[in-house]
């Protein structure tokens, strides 16, 4: 039972170190920031999370894991889509959306068609394999 990331790595030269069963790792500093935001202080969660789970040293491995990504989405729990920090306008639309309604709204139209904008301007929707990784979920 495991939760699937799907963020975009972002610059590959900016890393970061976390730990990981108690050891070092060197992680892209977005996977770092999805992986903060997903945190559960009262409960274990795991994750799946290319940047983690595939040595990414190691091309012989990579090529074989990236063949078995469909099923990695397919099987998880549930996929959770990162798009970044967000801004306190996506973040108040996304809460509009997420809770179907629009009454008592924070925001204006104008805002809200700012706020999907900033969204939908996410290096996320923009990647390779976003079809796979979005179809393929719970």
């Amino acid at each position: 039972n495991y939760t699937a990331l799907s963020y975009v790595w972002g610059d590959a030269n900016d890393l970061t170190t976390i730990s990981t069963d108690g050891r070092p790792l060197r992680i892209t500093t977005s996977l770092e920031c999805a992986l903060r935001h997903l945190r559960d202080t009262k409960r274990a969660l795991n994750v799946w999370a290319d940047g983690i789970c595939i040595n990414q040293q190691d091309e012989t491995e990579k090529g074989r894991q990236v063949q078995q990504m469909g099923r990695v989405y397919e099987t998880a729990a549930h996929t959770v889509i990162f798009l970044g920090e967000g801004n306190p306008a996506a973040n108040s639309l996304l809460s509009i959306i997420l809770s179907h309604s629009d009454d008592d709204s924070p925001i204006d139209d104008e805002d809200r068609i700012k706020a999907l904008n900033y969204i939908l301007q996410s290096p996320w929707f923009y990647r390779v394999w976003i079809f796979q990784e979005l179809v393929l979920s719970k």
